[in-house]
Protein backbone atom coordinates (compact mmCIF):
# COMPACT_ATOMS: atom_id res chain seq x y z
CA UNK A 1 0.00 0.00 0.00
CA UNK A 2 1.42 3.64 -0.73
CA UNK A 3 -0.22 7.13 -1.03
CA UNK A 4 0.19 10.28 -1.81
CA UNK A 5 -0.84 13.39 0.36
CA UNK A 6 -2.71 16.17 -1.30
CA UNK A 7 -4.03 19.33 -0.16
CA UNK A 8 -7.04 21.07 -2.15
CA UNK A 9 -9.50 23.62 -1.68
CA UNK A 10 -8.23 23.65 1.85
CA UNK A 11 -8.69 19.96 2.79
CA UNK A 12 -5.92 17.19 3.33
CA UNK A 13 -7.17 14.45 1.15
CA UNK A 14 -4.92 10.92 0.92
CA UNK A 15 -5.04 8.94 -2.09
CA UNK A 16 -4.44 5.35 -1.08
CA UNK A 17 -3.38 2.65 -3.62
CA UNK A 18 -3.76 -1.25 -2.84
CA UNK A 19 -1.91 -3.69 -5.40
CA UNK A 20 -4.21 -6.51 -5.99
CA UNK A 21 -2.31 -9.99 -6.25
CA UNK A 22 -4.28 -12.27 -4.28
CA UNK A 23 -7.76 -10.99 -4.75
CA UNK A 24 -9.00 -12.60 -1.53
CA UNK A 25 -6.90 -12.24 0.96
CA UNK A 26 -6.06 -8.43 -0.22
CA UNK A 27 -9.95 -7.35 -1.00
CA UNK A 28 -9.99 -8.46 2.77
CA UNK A 29 -6.85 -6.33 4.12
CA UNK A 30 -8.49 -3.36 2.30
CA UNK A 31 -11.46 -4.09 3.34
CA UNK A 32 -9.77 -4.08 7.00
CA UNK A 33 -8.28 -0.92 6.62
CA UNK A 34 -11.20 1.25 5.02
CA UNK A 35 -13.00 -0.17 8.55
CA UNK A 36 -9.73 1.37 10.68
CA UNK A 37 -9.82 4.51 8.22
CA UNK A 38 -13.12 5.51 9.24
CA UNK A 39 -11.90 4.91 13.01
CA UNK A 40 -9.16 7.31 12.90
CA UNK A 41 -10.50 10.11 11.63
CA UNK A 42 -10.24 9.81 7.88
CA UNK A 43 -13.51 10.14 5.79
CA UNK A 44 -13.04 7.72 2.51
CA UNK A 45 -14.70 9.74 0.01
CA UNK A 46 -14.27 7.48 -3.19
CA UNK A 47 -13.03 4.02 -3.96
CA UNK A 48 -12.13 3.54 -7.94
CA UNK A 49 -11.08 0.14 -8.87
CA UNK A 50 -7.87 -0.11 -11.26
CA UNK A 51 -7.92 -2.41 -14.12
CA UNK A 52 -5.16 -3.86 -16.40
CA UNK A 53 -3.17 -6.57 -17.04
CA UNK A 54 -2.84 -8.89 -14.04
CA UNK A 55 -0.17 -11.37 -13.58
CA UNK A 56 -1.79 -13.96 -14.81
CA UNK A 57 -1.53 -12.00 -18.16
CA UNK A 58 -5.27 -11.55 -18.36
CA UNK A 59 -7.22 -8.14 -18.04
CA UNK A 60 -8.88 -7.72 -14.75
CA UNK A 61 -8.88 -6.04 -11.64
CA UNK A 62 -5.26 -4.80 -10.57
CA UNK A 63 -5.62 -2.19 -7.84
CA UNK A 64 -7.76 -0.26 -5.65
CA UNK A 65 -7.70 3.27 -4.53
CA UNK A 66 -9.23 4.90 -1.53
CA UNK A 67 -9.21 8.66 -1.27
CA UNK A 68 -9.90 9.95 2.32
CA UNK A 69 -10.49 12.80 3.42
CA UNK A 70 -8.65 14.21 6.66
CA UNK A 71 -10.75 15.26 9.96
CA UNK A 72 -7.94 15.64 12.47
CA UNK A 73 -4.15 15.38 12.20
CA UNK A 74 -4.12 12.05 13.87
CA UNK A 75 -1.36 9.67 11.23
CA UNK A 76 -0.10 7.14 13.63
CA UNK A 77 -2.80 4.93 13.40
CA UNK A 78 -1.68 4.46 9.47
CA UNK A 79 1.88 3.72 10.84
CA UNK A 80 0.47 1.33 13.09
CA UNK A 81 -1.55 -0.37 10.72
CA UNK A 82 1.43 -0.42 7.77
CA UNK A 83 3.68 -2.29 10.86
CA UNK A 84 0.68 -4.62 11.93
CA UNK A 85 -0.95 -5.80 8.67
CA UNK A 86 1.52 -5.23 5.69
CA UNK A 87 3.16 -9.04 4.90
CA UNK A 88 7.09 -8.83 4.33
CA UNK A 89 7.88 -10.12 0.80
CA UNK A 90 8.50 -13.83 -0.10
CA UNK A 91 11.74 -12.89 -1.41
CA UNK A 92 14.34 -9.78 -1.74
CA UNK A 93 15.00 -8.05 -5.40
CA UNK A 94 18.41 -9.80 -5.11
CA UNK A 95 17.01 -13.28 -4.55
CA UNK A 96 14.31 -12.69 -7.42
CA UNK A 97 17.14 -11.85 -9.56
CA UNK A 98 19.21 -15.39 -8.32
CA UNK A 99 16.27 -17.60 -8.65
CA UNK A 100 15.31 -16.24 -12.23
CA UNK A 101 18.64 -16.71 -13.50
CA UNK A 102 18.43 -20.23 -12.03
CA UNK A 103 15.35 -20.60 -13.63
CA UNK A 104 16.43 -19.68 -16.83
CA UNK A 105 19.82 -21.47 -16.97
CA UNK A 106 17.64 -24.56 -16.26
CA UNK A 107 15.04 -24.32 -18.88
CA UNK A 108 17.60 -22.28 -21.85
CA UNK A 109 20.98 -23.41 -20.77
CA UNK A 110 24.06 -21.37 -21.76
CA UNK A 111 21.95 -18.70 -22.86
CA UNK A 112 19.64 -18.30 -19.83
CA UNK A 113 21.29 -15.44 -18.31
CA UNK A 114 21.06 -13.27 -22.21
CA UNK A 115 17.41 -14.46 -22.63
CA UNK A 116 16.34 -13.33 -19.11
CA UNK A 117 17.79 -9.98 -19.49
CA UNK A 118 16.13 -9.63 -22.77
CA UNK A 119 12.61 -10.60 -20.93
CA UNK A 120 13.22 -8.09 -18.36
CA UNK A 121 14.24 -5.45 -20.69
CA UNK A 122 10.35 -6.27 -22.98
CA UNK A 123 8.37 -6.07 -20.07
CA UNK A 124 10.35 -2.62 -19.08
CA UNK A 125 9.49 -1.24 -22.58
CA UNK A 126 6.05 -2.73 -22.70
CA UNK A 127 4.86 -2.54 -19.74
CA UNK A 128 6.64 1.03 -19.02
CA UNK A 129 7.82 -0.28 -15.14
CA UNK A 130 11.61 0.04 -13.77
CA UNK A 131 13.59 -2.48 -13.73
CA UNK A 132 12.79 -3.49 -10.23
CA UNK A 133 9.15 -3.72 -11.14
CA UNK A 134 10.08 -5.99 -14.15
CA UNK A 135 11.92 -8.57 -11.99
CA UNK A 136 9.33 -8.73 -9.53
CA UNK A 137 6.61 -9.21 -12.02
CA UNK A 138 8.45 -11.77 -13.92
CA UNK A 139 9.35 -13.72 -10.78
CA UNK A 140 5.67 -13.36 -9.60
CA UNK A 141 4.35 -15.08 -13.14
CA UNK A 142 7.16 -18.10 -13.49
CA UNK A 143 8.63 -19.07 -10.17
CA UNK A 144 6.05 -17.56 -7.03
CA UNK A 145 2.61 -18.15 -9.01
Amino acid sequence: MSYIRILYDGNILRTYYFEIRNFKEDLALFTKFLEEAHKHEEEVISVIPCFGQALTGTFGLVGLAAITRIKEKKTTWLQQFMVTEKKPPAASLEEMRRRLIDYYLKVYGPLGKELLEREIIKIVEEQAVTVDEAIRRLYYRLIEV
